[in-house]
């Protein structure tokens, strides 16, 4: 068995460029909760 790296590629912050766009989503639907532990849930 070869032992290379599992991707041929790789890209840092830098390399990807993220452009807005319209969207139909509403701020009113979107939910930006996350559970940090069990116990513990971070509301955004």
């Amino acid at each position: 068995m070869e032992n290379r790296p599992p991707f041929k590629q790789a890209l840092t912050f830098d390399d990807v460029l993220l452009v807005p766009k319209a969207s139909s989503v509403l701020p009113r639907d979107v939910e930006l909760t996350t559970r940090l532990t069990r116990n513990i849930t971070l509301n955004i």
